[in-house]
């Protein structure tokens, strides 16, 4: 039942281009639909908070939780015919994480929806920038403490999810530019910044990027992949064929854009299309053994709900939580951010 959760080709790499137009055509209708919806109010004064995740408490498990998962990837299994309509963006090594600023602090969750941080940033709805909100799609990474911003989904009254992705990343640069965009009196030294966007109607600059090594100064952090945005595409809360990713050493196969030698395959590498499939079969092994350490090991109640609603076994440490409306003045960490996140990668990446 977890099989939707991995890049994997369902038998139908070959109709990929045809379940992203029917995906495009859908979001266009929502936005069209949304947009003939805000024309009869027209007269009426729109500007009002807009509504964020609700956060919970697991009293079970003496954890907070956010119901919002992020947007996922599938594999870019072919050339897209309309490469000139999509975006490259280079992702870190690091753990995905999900930033939501409201209530006069900001709260750091894992992809999975735990909280692990609670700290001060200068985003609206923070202490230092009052508003409604915002909610972020990050990656942590450990090698150099920073916090690097993928998207945007909210940012004060603005509601962004059904925007598409080039005016999504479009604001987020002109925010970011605006607000001076950083975390405030971090005593563990984290930073936030931005990743780049690289358009293909501009090749030259996606050549470049591609053969860059290292990519980012000292090779801290690695250069994980290579993610890939239709331009057209608004912000989902699952895996999405408008959303895609290689490894760097992918990138020739794939593409027929000359990619860094120094990105180097594994030994076991003998095309792209053949090693996707073989990744996927690994990830499809490992939910097997879960599934039946599920079957055949007794647990409690609590952990059994947790394991269920992920794809993983996943690395349970208490967590001492302030009451769901509170926030320190100060910042606080609620758990050891780097721990958390990096449980949750070695989970991902075992069995690969």
């Amino acid at each position: 039942m977890h099989s939707d959760l991995y890049k994997k080709s369902l038998r139908n790499e070959d109709l990929q281009e045809e379940r992203r137009n029917k995906q495009l055509q859908e979001q266009k209708r929502l936005r069209t639909a949304l947009q003939d919806e805000h024309r009869q109010i027209s007269n009426v004064d729109i500007a009002e908070e807009i509504e964020l995740p609700k956060r919970y408490f697991d009293s079970r498990r003496n954890k907070e939780f956010t119901k919002i998962r992020p947007m996922d990837s599938e594999w870019l299994w072919q050339r897209p015919s309309d490469l000139q309509n999509w975006l490259i963006m280079p992702y870190p090594k690091g753990q995905r994480c999900i930033l939501i600023a409201e209530g006069a602090c900001t709260r750091i969750y894992t992809k999975r929806g735990k909280l692990c941080c609670i700290l001060h940033t200068r985003f609206p709805g923070d202490l230092m920038k009052p508003g409604s909100g915002t909610v972020v799609d990050c990656v942590y990474s450990r090698a150099d403490n920073t916090i690097y911003v993928i998207d945007m989904l909210a940012f004060g009254t603005n509601d962004l999810v059904n925007c598409e992705a080039q005016f999504r990343f479009f604001w987020l640069k002109s925010r970011f530019q605006d607000y001076e965009i950083d975390l405030d009196n971090d005593k563990g030294g984290k930073k936030i910044v931005l990743l780049d966007k690289y358009d293909f109607a501009y090749i030259d600059s996606v050549e470049e990027t591609v053969k860059r090594f290292p990519y980012w100064p000292d090779n801290k952090p690695k250069l994980d992949g290579f993610v890939f945005y239709h331009k057209e595409s608004s912000y989902v809360f699952e895996r999405t064929p408008l959303m895609c990713w290689l490894f760097p050493y992918m990138i020739t196969d794939v593409l027929g854009i000359p990619s860094s030698i120094r990105y180097k395959k594994p030994t076991d590498y003998i095309g792209a299309t053949q090693y996707m499939h073989f990744l996927n079969e690994n990830e499809m092994k490992k939910i097997k053994r879960n599934n039946e350490k599920l079957k055949s090991e007794p647990m409690d109640a609590s952990l059994l709900i947790e394991m269920s609603e992920t794809s993983d076994i996943e690395v349970d440490s208490s967590v001492e939580l302030v009451p769901n409306d509170i926030c320190t003045t100060g910042g606080m960490e609620l758990d050891s951010l780097e721990e958390m996140l990096a449980a949750e990668r070695s989970l991902e990446l075992e069995g690969k």
